[in-house]
């Protein structure tokens, strides 16, 4: 049953970087990186980004979730779920770090607003569904972490090519 909140709140959340992050980025990338020169290399994905683009990283982020979660509520084991809860935490610590980013460049930004709106019920949620402890839940935790991770930057390469291929 709490399974599908997390894509709830993953598109809840993602709607409004779709909605703001590119003309966000026109006006306020150079500024970032005037201010934070480490930050440039990260921020380079955005240079040319399209909403399209973005969006289709998106849609990519979210089939994984949909998989996540149906393979947790089909299975109903313990490594399944344990991916579920894995993934459902590194999207917890997204939220956390797009408010650290917020209070460090001092912009509110798309994104920034529903990671407040979401980080108490996502908190609320981890707290509710967690409780188990066997091996399979515990390796399952660190497998969705692993995946949620390594997705995050495939849907930045994803992102990357739909922009150049409009370049």
């Amino acid at each position: 049953m709490y399974l599908w909140l997390f894509p709830v709140i993953f598109i809840f959340h993602d709607m409004e970087e779709i909605v703001g992050i590119t003309d966000f980025m026109q006006r306020n990338r150079k500024s970032i990186e005037a201010r934070f020169p480490i930050a440039k290399k990260m921020l380079a994905v955005y240079k040319n980004l399209t909403t399209e683009a973005f969006a289709l990283a998106v849609y990519e982020e979210f089939l994984v979730i949909a998989v996540i979660c149906i393979l947790a509520e089909v299975t109903g084991n313990e490594f399944c779920f344990g991916i579920w809860y894995g993934a459902f935490t590194g999207f917890t610590i997204h939220l956390v770090i797009h408010l650290l980013q917020a209070v460090i460049i001092r912009k509110v930004f798309p994104g920034a607003v529903t990671s407040v709106l979401c980080l108490i019920p996502s908190i609320a949620l981890l707290i509710r569904t967690s409780g188990h402890s066997s091996n399979f839940w515990i390796s399952g935790c660190l497998c969705g972490i692993i995946i949620i991770s390594s997705n995050l930057k495939l849907a930045h390469v994803i992102m990357q090519k739909r922009v150049q291929h409009y370049l």
